[in-house]
């Protein structure tokens, strides 16, 4: 693709469906009660989580405020801050269990059995929403199946429902599965922070065990659909991170879009690429801020001084800048790393940010994934150090 191309999201509205009654698979026009008790559990937890994650922020302003009064405060300064800092930190440990607590109520509520989810998540994966007039998918917690969206719009000529529930019911035949025709289906995307279908690069993502940071840009490694990010957003200290969920974990596993597949966390690169385990759709493209997307159209390996730049974040959701430094490195105290990196002229990221895309701001190029941010500016790893660590990755197919 050689030009701009701006896609505008709208809402896939469709008729209501007719209840057609089959012995091996169940059919329904009802609302997927499943997700919506998952959204009530999510806001539930979410709001006993709230001081959780703002005690969290007051630690890493004081943790950096301990930096700058170590080198140019009072012993008594660093004291009085390093004891704020150890109290936030109990802090954190006592709310936590509370978290914690919560999660085991709404687990044991809706769990379902380790064996039946594998199987669930199995064939929800396998599902090819290209080839099928499938809309979109969901594992139901609360009812323990499948849910199946079959969009009729998209039928094979001389192809009716009782075909495709037919196929259904063969394919899948060993699971419980719930087939529903013609349900409104959102094309979302309306936010960075929203559940997003088709993902796109700059939203949200979040990986167990992990505060919120941002998609780069969905790519495929050796023809399988995945996503970059970095690899600090998804590395928990052992290498690896199982799931990732857009936009948030929602405790019941519900929003989850990708499993971890590759961690580079070397001088080269604050990278990952996940393997897209979801039936989510995904387009090459990045989030604009304007309820649209831009679709990437190539890739540049390292850009040169004064190249206009944008980043694609969850927190800033589009910002600009101007390349100071092609050649630059940051330093991250929590992994003892130099990372090579492209430094900006201005600090245009926040904290969420970090996984998010860098691009070209004239010609819709693919520069880099963001990784941190300070008072000289932000800084990106680019696509060349990129592409050396996740071999394999490229362009949609």
């Amino acid at each position: 693709m050689t030009s701009k191309t701006k896609i505008s999201l709208a809402l896939v509205a469709i008729a209501a469906a007719i209840i057609l009654p089959v012995s091996a698979i169940s059919i329904d026009a009802a609302p997927d009660t499943g997700n919506n008790a998952a959204l009530a559990e999510t806001e539930r937890i979410n709001k006993i989580a709230e001081p959780y994650f703002a005690a969290k922020d007051q630690l890493n302003r004081a943790e950096f405020e301990l930096k700058t009064l170590q080198a140019n405060g009072t012993s008594a300064q660093v004291s009085d801050k390093q004891t704020q800092i150890d109290q936030l930190k109990d802090e954190l440990v006592s709310l936590k269990k509370i978290i914690a607590e919560a999660e085991r109520e709404t687990i044991e509520k809706y769990k379902i059995e380790p064996i039946l989810e594998k199987k669930l998540r199995t064939a929800q994966s396998s599902i090819d929403h290209k080839d099928l007039p499938v809309s979109s998918t969901s594992v139901s917690g609360l009812e323990k199946v499948l849910i199946i969206n079959l969009d009729e719009s998209r039928f094979e000529e001389g192809k009716d429902r009782a075909y495709y529930v037919a196929l259904f019911e063969e394919r899948f035949s060993d699971i419980p599965v719930k087939i529903r025709f013609n349900v409104a289906v959102a094309e979302s995307c309306n936010g960075v922070g929203s559940n997003c279908d088709p993902l796109v690069g700059g939203i949200k993502i979040e990986a167990k065990n992990h505060g919120y940071c941002s998609m780069a840009l969905p790519i495929e490694r050796n023809g399988v659909d995945g996503f970059l990010t970095a690899a600090h957003c998804v590395d928990d200290g052992s290498g690896s991170a199982d799931d990732v969920f857009q936009p948030t974990e929602d405790w019941l596993g519900w929003n989850k879009v990708g499993d971890v597949s590759i961690i580079a966390d070397n001088a080269d690169c604050d990278c990952a690429w996940v393997d897209q385990s979801s039936s989510e759709t995904n387009e090459e493209a990045v989030w604009d801020g304007y309820n649209s997307w831009e679709y990437i159209t190539s890739y540049n390996n390292r850009p040169t001084s004064g190249t206009y730049v944008l980043v694609h974040g969850a927190t800033s959701s589009l910002g600009w800048t101007t390349v100071d430094d092609p050649n630059s490195s940051w330093y991250n105290p929590d992994t003892g790393i130099t990372y090579d990196a492209v430094l900006t002229v201005a600090h245009v990221t926040a904290g969420g940010d970090s996984g998010g895309a860098w691009t070209n701001w004239d010609s819709d190029e693919f520069m880099g994934i963001h990784a941190a941010g300070d008072s000289a500016g932000s800084y990106f790893t680019p696509w060349e150090n990129v592409n050396d660590s996740t071999t394999g990755v490229g362009p949609l197919g």
